[in-house]
């Protein structure tokens, strides 16, 4: 099982919307077996998956997995471990719990670990037991970023701590930094020119690796995470140059990641408005 951690010190860098979407995207357009925990008590990610009805919640729920472990599979392809308000406790818990807590994690993900092909772990946006447990536990890290000043600023030290926890988990590897939420302001542009000098072997890029696989800042994306759905299932339109933006960088992610691909899932609106995973399809993906 691959885990992929989602990291970021900084909010509003569209983490959650990086993490959800790619989750869509393993489970539906690669048919991939996929686990979702979510470790922001914000819960953004949790609400956004378990009301599509897409996913499945598990039978306990993040925070009370790291307190006490537990978590069983029930047979379903696409599982969600959602957060809890017991996640801000676990910070201020001491030293020897944050040991037990990473175990139980740990332990968990081991039990289940031929059940799933990926697992994607969304954590809050500060350097904390929660972040440290996730990537204690991944096989990969990726960053979400955005251009601002604000946004750039604390990224060298986010991976050089992401770096102390490698050598301790030694199958830790780094997917890449995920430009996110950009805006073609003269300001992002400076700011991108400057990174590019500076972090260029860290971006993720597209498959000529010659430009970067950037997320823009689009009003589609924001609809999608509010109706609680992936970018490319819409009701009155076919998936458009958002969903083409936004697959370009999945797919440079899954290859980062050495993802299989299985048979995609189609999913459609039942007449009550939600949505559902029908059976097999060959769509383009």
């Amino acid at each position: 099982m691959i885990t992929l951690t989602v990291i970021n010190n900084k909010g509003g860098v569209g983490k959650s919307f990086l993490s959800t979407q790619f989750a869509f995207y393993c489970a539906l357009k690669r048919g991939l077996r996929t686990l979702f925990i979510d470790l922001d008590p914000q819960a953004h990610s949790s609400n956004c998956l378990f009301d599509s009805k897409l996913f499945e919640p598990a039978n306990v729920s993040s925070g009370l997995l790291m307190q006490q472990g537990g978590l069983r599979t029930t047979g379903a392809a696409r599982l969600l471990v959602r957060a809890d308000t017991n996640l801000e406790e676990l910070e201020r818990s001491g030293e020897e719990a944050h040991n037990g807590f990473v175990e139980n994690l740990l332990n968990s993900l081991n039990e289940i670990q031929d059940d799933f092909d990926i697992c994607i772990i969304d954590t809050n946006p500060s350097y904390d037991i929660r972040q440290i447990a996730a990537l204690l536990a991944a096989t990969h890290y990726v960053c979400p970023v955005n251009l601002k000043q604000e946004a750039l600023e604390g990224v060298e030290m986010l991976l050089g701590r992401a770096q102390e926890v490698s050598t301790i988990n030694e199958k830790l590897q780094f997917a890449g930094l995920v430009l996110n939420m950009v805006e073609r302001k003269p300001y992002q542009i400076e700011n991108f020119k400057q990174l590019w000098v500076l972090a260029k072997d860290l971006i993720l890029k597209q498959e000529n690796g010659l430009k970067p696989a950037w997320v823009l800042n689009r009003n589609e994306y924001a609809a999608a995470q509010g109706q609680h759905r992936p970018v490319w299932v819409s009701k009155n339109s076919k998936p458009g140059e958002a969903w083409y933006e936004l697959r370009t960088v999945f797919l440079n992610l899954a290859a980062a990641l050495n993802l299989p691909e299985n048979n995609p899932l189609r999913v459609v609106w039942n007449e009550d408005g939600s949505l559902a995973v029908v059976n097999s399809s060959r769509e383009d993906n």
